[in-house]
């Protein structure tokens, strides 16, 4: 069985916000992927091989004892990490690690102070 190249957490925040595309959100998604890279055959780019961190702003809600996420294709970004030749579950664990414990840092960096100020918790 092959091992998960994704971790992923949710995390909800103490206020609505407007997201990129313009969509009330109440939480968002942070992901760190393995990615092998190449050539994409749709824009003939050649994209790097390595890690990468998704942002994916979305609106949680029960919906009778279920919990729905809404989130709308496009809205988010993605930045490109660490770059890596091959794919190590080891390395993936220590780079996630090391994103969660600074996503203040991180969410700073990429323009979204907004969300540490307001505060959030993990989901």
């Amino acid at each position: 069985m092959e091992a998960s190249r994704r971790i992923e957490r949710t995390y909800k925040t103490a206020q609505k916000f407007m997201s990129n595309g313009g969509n009330v959100c109440n939480a968002f998604s942070i992901s760190v992927s393995y990615v092998k890279g190449g050539m994409s055959f749709y824009d003939y780019h050649v994209y790097p091989s390595g890690y990468r961190v998704s942002y994916t702003p979305m609106a949680l809600s029960d919906k009778g004892g279920y919990e729905c996420r809404s989130t709308i294709i496009g809205d988010g970004f993605y930045a490109q990490g660490e770059e890596a030749a091959r794919f190590n579950r080891k390395r993936l664990e220590e780079y996630a690690s090391k994103i969660f414990a600074n996503l203040n840092e991180w969410l700073s960096e990429h323009g979204l102070s907004n969300l540490c100020e307001q505060g959030y918790q993990e989901a």
